[in-house]
């Protein structure tokens, strides 16, 4: 009887000082970057020509593979970016580890054909103008050109994971934040 009261002592005792210290060293807040959640819900549907005039229909790949959709200013070429130069000098790679790849600009197929000979994958072509339903719009990624019938495209990736889902933010999918990590991680398999 004796130790079941020293033990019940000793517990009160470790509840009331635990309780004190975490009343004196209260959490930190936490940013409101760490409160966003990223919600998943299916991609946003498309078909678009590629740099060989073949149309391609994303919904062809859904439920079978992990999926990149890369966003790229057409006017300045696929060259100008770092994440298609990275995806081209390692698609053997990703493609061997089932990765689709599928990039998407605002210029005609045969302006990405005369740039397209490096890149493995299909450089898909989304030329709607301003007022039009675009790909680009729909996936947050246009934005004001100086001629106010185009479109600029914001250079953005995205990763469709194999049940057909992407990470939203507000109405649009959420770009991956650090494209080129995620490029590294698809290559180890850690994804």
């Amino acid at each position: 009887m004796k130790r079941r009261r020293s033990a019940l002592i000793v517990a009160t005792l470790l509840v009331f000082g635990l309780s004190g210290w975490r009343y004196l060293n209260p959490r930190q807040p936490q940013s409101e970057s760490d409160l966003q959640v990223a919600f998943l819900k299916p991609a946003p549907l498309f078909e678009l020509f590629d740099q060989k005039s073949r149309l391609v229909k994303l919904n062809a790949f859904l439920n079978r593979h992990p999926i990149l959709v890369v966003f790229f200013d057409g006017d300045k070429g696929p060259d100008n970016s770092e994440v298609l130069r990275k995806l081209r000098d390692y698609y053997p790679a990703l493609k061997e580890n089932g990765v689709i790849v599928l990039a998407v600009s605002n210029v005609l197929p045969q302006q990405n054909r005369s740039r397209a000979e490096p890149f493995p994958f299909p450089l898909l072509s989304d030329v709607a103008g301003a007022g039009s339903p675009s790909v680009v719009a729909d996936w947050g990624c246009a934005e004001p050109a100086d001629d106010p019938e185009m479109i600029r495209v914001r250079n953005a990736m995205f990763f469709i994971n194999q049940a057909g889902y992407v990470a939203w933010e507000d109405k649009y999918p959420k770009p991956v934040d650090k494209p080129l990590e995620m490029i590294t991680s698809l290559l180890t398999g850690s994804m």
